[in-house]
């Protein structure tokens, strides 16, 4: 799955503290969107 593909690849530290969470998804979105011109809404909802 795309988390575990990031952790295998060293690119992303996964932070297990809640309040940190939303930020990583942030961040990994961010990156699939570098990666992805079409983003689905369904993408921007989770």
């Amino acid at each position: 799955d795309t988390w575990d593909a990031f952790s295998a690849k060293g690119r992303w530290q996964i932070v297990k503290e809640p309040h940190q969470d939303k930020l990583i998804r942030a961040q990994k979105l961010i990156e699939a969107m570098e990666h992805n011109e079409t983003i689905t809404q369904e993408m921007l909802e989770n």
